[in-house]
Formats: structure tokens, sequence, C-alpha cells
């Protein structure tokens, strides 16, 4: 067969992200196909212009011939005919043999899939109208519509009528074929509507038609719940104002399965839908989904319901209503006094990142003291705790607990709060215990090395802890990582890189990629460490790329 094998001509949704088969079911039906054909499996077909493994397979059959390939669809076996007919919707083939075919075929979802293939043929659209209007309501008329709907931009009335034959036997006749395989599709009950309607991109005007003539349906029951999603999806897609009201009467069905799926927040543009899901906000079946689109799409109708959930102790919504915060505030620091631990730390950590202008702390700063909950404390009145006192006085306090952890989260808050830090870090510093020691978080960092770090970020502010920092970089019997970010510190604070290069030179062989970036980050006052950098850089070894880009930092040009 001389014909090309063109993946786009049809149905590839996915095929081009390494599909390797639509499913198993489909996955076996061509391999049955190979075999019935005479042709092995595993041989690639150099002629296909394919860019996946399934697509591959498929374009692979062209290998039997055209003739052989019209005697597979009278094969006993229908998986068999089924195949190789979804695989005549990607090749140019004599559409008179294809026709003659449709003609005498017995098996419905193979000439559903024949009619499809047939839509590659303009010269043939005028037959796949005439199915559509000889044979209404069957799933040739189904085959014919989504034969036209991917290769012309015009469809009239009947086309876009007889596509929505989705459901009923002719969604049935679909669901058999690889286009609509269960494990491509999802698991069953799959959703008859979006198994077809969304393979080719979607286009806006014959759309529209086709929502208008399928949402009615789904209010009088003629469509089960499960079509909605996808319904709701293409009207979100459309953005047609003439099909707001039908959706939106959808959040009103009496069946909760059908509210739920046409709640979506896309659609809360159109002022009637958002009037809808503000009254939904009453539907304990939409309640918490309606309040949070709403809390999102910054519609004030969502205060009331929010600042209910607050005060029933329900957090949940709290993470989408931070532009209302000066109208929630009151509520949570109404909940704090009678909040247990998790809640508190619940309501501070939602909290956190909402803007306000010097909120009113005293309930968070005893609810804090009566749970514990200092970790979410720390982080909220970094960033709420400014011009308090009160915040002031309970971060020092914890900036020199016994858990070192929490003393660093102080520590941290403080300086967000410009308040002197520098004796605080020290004192981590001189903690005995603090060799070994790491945060309980993923990157498992040394307190000590932390520490450090926020000494050196201080800069020039932190230069009453250079006598500290100058005495752990040159211990000998310091561990490791602490010398190397005292040393990388003592250079941030003094500006002074004697010591520091002293002391990551003589470290470089035990943490090489480490040292080679803080080097970097010293600029030209990395300078003297240059011969030994460049040594490195050419080793050819795995640390060779990092001391190259580390030498275009401090000189700015390339080795």
């Amino acid at each position: 067969m001389d014909s090309p094998f063109d993946w786009q001509a049809a149905v590839y949704r996915d095929w081009d992200v390494d599909l390797d088969e639509p499913g198993r079911r489909s996955g076996a039906a061509l391999e049955k196909a190979l075999e019935a054909l005479g042709l092995p499996p595993e041989e690639p077909d150099p002629g296909a212009v394919v860019i996946s493994e399934w697509a591959g397979r498929l374009a692979s059959l062209r290998r039997a011939g055209l003739s052989a390939l019209l005697d597979a669809l009278d094969h006993p076996d229908l998986a068999v005919r089924r195949i190789v007919a979804v695989f005549f919707a990607y090749v140019d083939v004599d559409p008179g043999a294809l026709r003659a075919r449709v003609g005498s075929q017995a098996d419905d979802p193979t000439r559903l899939a024949l009619l499809v293939a047939l839509g590659l043929h303009e010269g043939h659209h005028d037959h796949l109208r005439e199915r559509i209007r000889r044979s209404p309501g069957s799933s040739d008329a189904f085959g014919a519509a989504i034969g036209l709907l991917h290769h012309r931009q015009d469809l009239d009335e009947e086309v876009v009528e007889a596509l929505t034959l989705c459901t009923g036997p002719p969604g049935a006749a679909l669901a058999e074929l690889a286009w609509a395989d269960p494990e491509w599709c999802g698991t069953p009950p799959v959703d008859p509507v979006g198994d077809w309607f969304l393979w080719p991109a979607v286009r806006q005007e014959p759309a529209a038609r086709w929502l208008t003539r399928m949402l009615p349906a789904v209010q009088d029951g003629r469509l089960p719940p499960a079509t909605v999603t996808s319904l709701v999806a293409v009207a979100e897609h459309v953005d047609h104002a003439a099909l707001v009201p039908a959706v939106t009467a959808l959040l009103r069905h009496p069946d909760p399965q059908v509210r739920r799926r046409a709640l979506r927040p896309a659609l809360l543009r159109h002022p009637g839908y958002a009037d809808a899901v503000a009254e939904a906000q009453d539907d304990p079946e939409l309640s918490s989904q309606a309040t949070r689109f709403l809390a999102q799409h910054r519609d004030p109708r969502c205060i009331p319901y929010v600042r209910r959930r607050i005060e029933q102790g329900d957090t949940t919504l709290l993470s989408w209503a931070g532009h209302f915060a000066d109208d929630l505030w009151p509520a949570v620091r109404a909940r704090l006094p009678k909040a247990p631990a998790d809640e508190v730390a619940a309501l501070l950590r939602k909290a956190v990142w909402w803007s306000m202008d010097h909120p009113e702390l005293s309930e968070v700063l005893a609810a804090l003291e009566r749970t514990g909950a200092y970790e979410e404390g720390c982080a909220f009145l970094r960033r709420h705790g400014r011009g308090d006192d009160g915040a002031v006085t309970l971060l020092t306090r914890l900036a020199e607990d016994d858990d070192l952890e929490l003393a660093l989260s102080a520590v941290q808050a403080l300086t967000a709060l410009d308040r002197p830090v520098v004796d605080l870090l020290l004192g981590i510093l001189d903690r005995p215990d603090r060799h070994g020691r790491e945060t309980s978080g993923r990157e498992r960092e040394r307190f000590d090395v932390i520490a450090c770090a926020r000494l050196g970020e201080l800069g020039p502010r932190a230069r009453d802890a250079a006598p500290a920092l100058h005495r752990i970089a040159v211990d000998g019997t310091a561990a490791v990582h602490a010398r190397i970010a005292a040393a990388t510190a003592l250079h941030k604070v003094t500006g002074i890189p004697g010591t520091t290069l002293a002391v990551l030179l003589s470290l470089l062989h035990r943490h090489p990629a480490w040292i080679l970036n803080e080097l970097g980050d010293m600029g030209s006052a990395a300078r003297p460490a240059l011969p030994a950098i460049r040594r490195l850089a050419g080793t050819g070894g795995p640390h060779a790329a990092v001391a190259a880009r580390a030498i275009r930092r401090i000189t700015g040009s390339r080795p």
C-alpha cells in the first residue's frame, strides 16, 4: 500500500506523548489483526511517519496491502474487523472500496469506523450527508457525522443533530472501537459524551449549536448525569453567553450528581451563573465548593459562609479567602480561644498569607501559649507581628528554647521584624549539642550550619559575631560542615577574605561542589583561589563543570 499513515487524520488525542496503546483491549485486537494478516508484530514500517509506539504498530498494517486489509473487514473475529476499520481512518485509500464495504458490513461498530474513515475524502461528504438523512438516529448517522466533524468546517443542522447521538445504541457502537477504549477514556462507566466530542479541536460555532441540543436533554432526563462533566467543559471552552442559562439551570437540577458536575469556576464571569452559585451555598451538596469558587473569584457573597465555617471550626476555606482578610479576621480571633491545638495551627497556617494591616494579635499570642502551636505561630508572626511588643517578647523567648528548630524559626521571624538577633544566633552556636543535630525537614540541614548562614545573611550587621565565626572556622576539631558555613559567613560579615579562603581551600577535597559554589559567590574576592580551582576544572572529573562555572563567576570570563 503506497498511502502514508497520517496519525493526525482522525482521533489521536495523546499519541504525541509516547502512548503505548489506548488500552489492553485495543492492543489485543491489533495483535490479532497482525497475526491474521501474517505480519510480524515487531517489524516496523519504515514508510510510516509516526511519533509513538502505538501509532507505529497500527501503521504497520499497511504492509498487508489494500486487498488483504479489505478482506479483513469480513474476518470472523469482530475485534480484527474493528481495529482494521479504525486503521482506515488514517490512510488515503480508494474511497469507493470503503463505501462498498460499508454497504456490506453487518457489524455496527465496524461500519461506524468506516464512515469516519470516509470523512477523509471530500468527494464523498455528500454520501455521508445522505447516510445521515437516510438513517436518522442510527450508528451510521453518528459515524457519518463524526467523519464530517473531523474534516469539514461547515456543519449544517442535520450533522449537528446527528452528533447528539453519542448516547444510546450509536454511542454503544462507538464504545467498541479503539477510540473509546475504556483504559484510554477512563474506567467504565465512561462518559459517553466526553469519549468522542473532545477528540478534535472543539470548534466554537458548531459546538455551541450542539450544546443547545444536549444541555436541555440533561435537564429533562434524556441524558444521564455522567454526561454533565463533559458538556459543561465544552460550554467553558465555547464561552457562548447564550449557553449560560442552560448550564445555570443545571445548578438547580433535582439530581445532586447533576448539580455537582455543573459547578465550574470558569463560568463565574457570567453574572447569571455567579448568582446561581451564590444561591448554591445553601445547598448541602454544593455549599463548600460553591463558597470556595466564589472566594477564588473574589465575590463578597462568600463572606458569611466562610465566617460560619470558621465559627464551626472548619478551616478548609481559609486558603482561598485571603482577599477578604479584614472581614474574616474578627471571626478567626473569636475562634482562637476555644480552638484545639491542631485547629489553631491550621488557622494560623492558612491565614499567614492574608494581607492585613497590623491585625490585633492578643488572641493569637494567648492561643499559642495555651496550645503550643509555636511553629505555625512563628511563621504567622513573621508576617504579621510588626509593631506588636507581645509578639516580640514571645519570639525572643522561643529563640532561646531547647528545641533548636523552633529557636531558629523564632530568630527568622525576629529578623523579618527588624529585631536584633545576633546574640540569639550566637547562643544557638554555643549550645553544646549543636554538632550533628539536624532539622526535621527534607534537606536535613545542621542547626549550626543554619545559624552561620543566618549570620552571613545579616552581613555587616552581624560584625559582632566575627570572633565566634572565626573560632569555628579554624577549629580543626569542629565538624566540617560547620567550618565551611562559618568561614563563608565570616567573609560576608567582615568583607575580609583571608581566613575564609584559607579554610575553604583546605577543605575543598571534602565538599568540592559546595565550596566551589561558595567561592563563586565571593566573586573577585576569591581570585587567590583560582589556581586551585583551575586545577580542579582541568581534571575532567565530576566537579570540573562546577569549577569552570566558579571561575567564570570570579573572573567574569570563560576559563
